[in-house]
């Protein structure tokens, strides 16, 4: 993935593609977080999650947001309930 403009030649990317499976945990529809394993993902507000429901298997994917002052946020933009 290319960096911003103005960001270094040499610097890591901001964003980072992700896929990940496995069992919910956690869902808080409130403020769309959802627990995986030991993982938080937020979800964006442009996926659907009728079905989403702490028990469920899914596959999600999206990107990893990457600030340099602070914590990594894993964002989901593709959600399949199985």
């Amino acid at each position: 993935m290319a960096n911003p403009p103005g960001a270094a030649a040499g610097s890591e990317p901001l964003l980072l593609p992700f896929s990940f499976a496995g069992r919910v945990i956690a869902w808080n529809p409130t403020d769309r977080y959802l627990e995986i394993g030991v993982r938080t993902f937020r979800v964006a507000s442009s996926v659907r999650v009728a079905s989403l429901v702490p028990g469920v298997d899914v596959t999600v994917a999206g990107y990893v947001e990457r600030p340099t002052d602070s914590a990594s946020r894993w964002v989901v933009t593709k959600l399949i309930v199985s």
